[in-house]
C-alpha cells in the first residue's frame, strides 16, 4: 500500500470521526432546543390563554347564567377602563385574584417592584377595555382568533375615514396615558358598531408594545391586520367582471 494511500484512509477515518462527535454533540443538545422551545411557546400563549378564559368567564357569568356578581364586576371593571392599574388597587382582586373556574395569574408576569409589570399592564388593560366594550351587549365582545388591527380596519370601512386618526395616534403613542386614552376611544366607538375582537391576542400584543425592542414589530401586525379589516370585499359579480 503506497504512502498517499494510507495518508488519505487516514484523513477519511479523522474526518469520520469529526463528523460522529459533531452528531453526538447536537444529538446530546436535541432535548435542550426542546426544552427551550417547549418554554419560549408556553411563555408566547399563556397571558393570552389566561386573558381569554377570563373575559370568557366574566361574559357567560352574566348573559348566560345572569350571576349578579358578574354583572357587578363588569361594572367595575368599566370605570378602570384607560384608567392607569395604579389607580384602582380594587379591580386587582377581580383581574388577578384566584378563581376556581380559571387558572392562576401566571407568576412570570407579576411585578416584583414598585412598577406594574408589562404583563399585569397588558392584562388590567385588555380585561378593563373588555368590560366597557360588553356594556348593553349581549353578543360576546370577545371573538377568538379576530385581530384588534382588523376589527378597527372594519371600523373605519363602516363609518369614517375620520376615524383612522385615532388609530394612527395609538400607534404613534410612547406613553401609557396616551395609549390608554385612544385605546378607550377606539373601544368605545367598536361598541357603537357592534365589532368584536380577540382580547386574549390583543393582551399578549399590548405586553409587547411596551417593550422597545419588539413595538416595532407589533405596529408592523396591527397595521397590516388594519388593512385586512378595511378592504372592501368584492363581489362575487365584480370579480368575474375584473377577470373577464
Amino acid at each position: 500500500m503506497s504512502s498517499s494511500t494510507i495518508r488519505l484512509k487516514h484523513a477519511v477515518s479523522l474526518a469520520a470521526d469529526c463528523i460522529s462527535f459533531c452528531l453526538s454533540r447536537i444529538l446530546q443538545q436535541l432535548p435542550v432546543f426542546r426544552r427551550k422551545i417547549m418554554h419560549d411557546v408556553g411563555n408566547h400563549n399563556t397571558l393570552r390563554i389566561y386573558v381569554t378564559r377570563k373575559v370568557t368567564w366574566l361574559y357567560e357569568q352574566k348573559e348566560k347564567q345572569g350571576s349578579p356578581l358578574a354583572t357587578a364586576q363588569l361594572a367595575q371593571l368599566r370605570r378602570g377602563a384607560g384608567d392607569d392599574p395604579a389607580n384602582h388597587p380594587g379591580l386587582w382582586e377581580i383581574i388577578f385574584g384566584n378563581n376556581t373556574d380559571i387558572p392562576q395569574f401566571p407568576k412570570r408576569y407579576l411585578g416584583y417592584n414598585d412598577a406594574v409589570s408589562h404583563g399585569e399592564q397588558a392584562t388590567y388593560a385588555a380585561v378593563t377595555l373588555f368590560a366597557l366594550h360588553q356594556q348593553s351587549r349581549s353578543q360576546p365582545m370577545h371573538v377568538p382568533n379576530f385581530r384588534f388591527g382588523t376589527a378597527v380596519g372594519q371600523l373605519v370601512l363602516q363609518t369614517s375615514e375620520s376615524m383612522k386618526k385615532r388609530f394612527d395616534a395609538l400607534l404613534k403613542a410612547r406613553s401609557e396615558s396616551a395609549r390608554r386614552h385612544y385605546l378607550r376611544s377606539l373601544i368605545t366607538l367598536l361598541r357603537s358598531e357592534e365589532i368584536a375582537f380577540d382580547y386574549g391576542q390583543f393582551a399578549q400584543d399590548y405586553m409587547q408594545l411596551q417593550n422597545p425592542e419588539k413595538r416595532d414589530a407589533v405596529i408592523l401586525r396591527w397595521s397590516r391586520d388594519f388593512l385586512y379589516g378595511y378592504e372592501p370585499k368584492k363581489s362575487k359579480t365584480s370579480e368575474e367582471t375584473s377577470k373577464n
